[in-house]
C-alpha cells in the first residue's frame, strides 16, 4: 500500500570528491530551486562543506572567479541577480538577527538565498545537511519543505 501522506521528502546523495560535490550542487540547482524568492539553509559541522557547495552554485550561476568566500564576519555576501550567502554563526538569538539587518534581506520580494547556521526562525524552502565521511567524501541530505 503506497501511504499518500508523507510530510518529508528528501533526496540523499554520497559525494567522493569535490568535483561530484560541485556535479550535485548544479544538479540540485538545476532542478529543484525555483521562484523568485527561494531559501536554502545548509547545515552541517565545521568543514562539512557548506561553503564549498555555496561556491559550486555561485559559480554555476555567474561564473568562476565570483565568489567572494565565506561571509564570517560580514555576515551577509550579496552578488548580481539578487543572490545572497549569508552565514549567521555569530547571531544567537532572533533580535540579533533584527539588529543585524538579516530580515531586510529576507523579506525582500525576489532572491535566492543561501543561509549557513540558521536558526529555527529563518524561512526556508529546502535544507541541505552534510555529513562528513572522509576526506573529502560527504553524504548530502536535501530536504524539501512540506
Amino acid at each position: 500500500m503506497i501511504d499518500l501522506n508523507v510530510t518529508e521528502v528528501y533526496l540523499r546523495y554520497k559525494s567522493k570528491s569535490l568535483y561530484a560535490t560541485k556535479k550535485i550542487a548544479e544538479h540540485v540547482l538545476k532542478n529543484y530551486v525555483k521562484g523568485k524568492r527561494y531559501y536554502v539553509l545548509l547545515r552541517g559541522e565545521f568543514g562539512s562543506g557548506k561553503t564549498t557547495f555555496v561556491r559550486f552554485c555561485i559559480d554555476y550561476m555567474l561564473g568562476e572567479g565570483v565568489f567572494n568566500g565565506s561571509p564570517s564576519f560580514t555576515l551577509v555576501n550579496e552578488y548580481e541577480h539578487g543572490i545572497y550567502h549569508m552565514d549567521l554563526y555569530r547571531l544567537n538569538d532572533e533580535s540579533e538577527f533584527m539588529e543585524a539587518g538579516i530580515y531586510d534581506y529576507l523579506n525582500k520580494e525576489e532572491g535566492l538565498f543561501f543561509i549557513e547556521w540558521a536558526r529555527g526562525f529563518v524561512p526556508h524552502d529546502m535544507v541541505i545537511t552534510f555529513h562528513i565521511v572522509g576526506d573529502e567524501e560527504r553524504v548530502i541530505d536535501v530536504k524539501f519543505k512540506d
